[in-house]
């Protein structure tokens, strides 16, 4: 009687256990079959670092000495990014800069010695891209390319009241439109994975009546993409609307078995936090031509001493062959694979004049002529893995292969010189989100560059390493 009761307890309380997992199967949605209806999403980001130090030195042995030294310095790094996505057109637009500040000072009292220096280094890039496709999924592709960067540099330095100043600045403008024709589409399904994040919670939770089919998984999906779009100016109002909107799917489905607070707050927190990683599934190939201008100048100047400027253009062509595959393999791991073969060659013109003071008219001038061509190799290959809603690990190794063959001509020679350049890096990336908008992420890489020259024979082997931490947040 003993062994039947105990045999009793084990076998209900298996039964039990097959029940609770049956109630709380999770999901196989396949995200690759899901796609998008017509979205517009917004995103800004602003990222700000800084460093500073203090230092005030004094020693009483023999003499008396004092020194002090102040360090400040601060970046402030913007990222805009705008993406619509229809049947007819994928577009976006994204506009990010840095915006770096430097300021040292250092002084030595009993030597009079005083050292101040103030560099500002500031990046502003602008990229827009649309892709018009056909029922077929072939497509247009119409974009440019700018970037404008301006560095500028002031250092004072003196003894025993001998000062000297030294300004350097450099502006780079580079322009690249592009105009080319592919195969191939590549879908965002982050939206699919949050709905498989909601479903498989309310499934633990015991909240909903029956399991979903794929049918009415691609339903929620797509409802979930289209709340996306609406813009209130109020936060709170969007929030509320998103999830009112959810809510009345389950409701009007008859899918609720139960809408109390597991059902409340476990809706809220999948919806906040259940696609804040970017999720893509597809393929594409296309061919591009991208004519481009670049403009570089350099003033470096020291009163009364050697002040060089450097004014640099250049009109270049590039024709390049892309390939790229975004693989979900399932609902936690991706693949994302990228290839690229581009030409590209070039004529550039300098103009080098050399003062040797700052009072005299007098300068000399050399007028050098290059003629580059090119051949790049880029390939790219990234495992993703996304544990939870606010955690994102991914392990990348790229390789880049350039051939380049330069002529220059000058005022006084004129030469050929070829050289090969690889470069070999494997990066590990980890994100970590503290809340919805402020993101933690910590990075580690690892470079090999190689390279040689035929001028002077010489070839050289580089590996070096990398690491840091970023703090974001996002706006909106």
């Amino acid at each position: 009687m003993k062994k039947t009761f105990i045999f009793s307890i084990i076998f209900c309380s298996f039964i039990a256990l097959w029940a609770n997992n049956i109630s709380a199967q999770e999901y196989k949605y396949d995200l690759n079959k899901y796609y998008t209806p017509d979205i517009v999403r917004n995103q800004l980001d602003l990222s700000f670092f800084t460093n500073n130090s203090f230092n005030d030195y004094r020693t009483k042995t023999d003499t008396i000495r004092s020194a002090y030294s102040t360090q400040l310095n601060g970046t402030i790094a913007p990222n805009f990014v705008s993406y619509t996505n229809t049947r007819q057109r994928v577009s976006q637009l994204q506009i990010n800069g840095q915006f770096t500040g430097n300021y040292s000072a250092n002084r030595d009292i009993n030597q009079s010695n005083s050292n101040k220096n103030f560099q500002t280094s500031n990046y502003l890039n602008l990229t827009y891209s649309s892709r018009f496709y056909n029922s077929s999924n072939k497509y247009l592709l119409l974009g440019i390319s700018s970037n404008f960067q301006a560095t500028l540099g002031n250092n004072t330095s003196g003894t025993n009241s001998i000062n000297s100043n030294n300004y350097n600045n450099q502006y780079i403008l580079n322009i690249y439109p592009a105009i080319g024709i592919g195969v191939g589409r590549i879908e965002s399904v982050e939206d699919a994975r949050q709905a498989i994040y909601i479903l498989d919670d309310f499934s633990k939770k015991g909240v909903l009546t029956r399991q979903l089919n794929n049918n009415e998984i691609f339903q929620l999906s797509q409802l979930i993409s289209r709340v996306k779009n609406k813009r209130f100016l109020d936060a709170r109002l969007h929030l509320t609307d998103e999830i009112t909107s959810i809510d009345s799917f389950f409701v009007s489905n008859k899918l609720l078995d139960k809408s109390g607070a597991p059902y409340f707050t476990s809706l809220y927190d999948n919806w906040q936090y259940g696609a804040l990683y970017s999720r893509k599934s597809g393929q594409l190939f296309e061919i591009t031509f991208t004519p481009s201008y670049n403009w570089n100048y350099e003033n470096d100047s020291t009163v009364g001493y050697h002040s060089p400027s450097i004014n640099r253009k250049s009109l270049n062509a590039a024709l390049t062959l892309t390939y790229t595959y975004e693989k979900p393999i399932n609902l936690n791991w991706q693949h994302s694979v990228s290839a690229s073969l581009k030409g590209i060659t070039s004529l550039e013109n300098n103009t080098n004049i050399e003062v040797y003071n700052i009072n005299d008219i007098n300068s000399i001038g050399a007028l050098t002529g290059f003629d580059n061509r090119s051949i790049n190799l880029n390939g790219s290959y990234t495992l993703g893995f996304y544990p939870s809603t606010r955690t994102y690990f991914s392990a990348n190794v790229s390789q880049h292969f350039q051939l380049l063959h330069l002529k220059g001509v000058s005022n006084y020679d004129s030469n050929s010189e070829k050289s090969f350049e690889s470069v070999t890096s494997i990066n590990f990336n980890t994100y970590y989100y503290l809340s919805q908008q402020l993101r933690l992420s910590f990075r580690i890489s690892l470079i090999n560059n190689y390279g040689n020259e035929s001028i002077f024979k010489n070839s050289s082997n580089y590996l070096h390493g990398e690491f840091g931490g970023t703090l974001s947040y996002s706006f909106f």
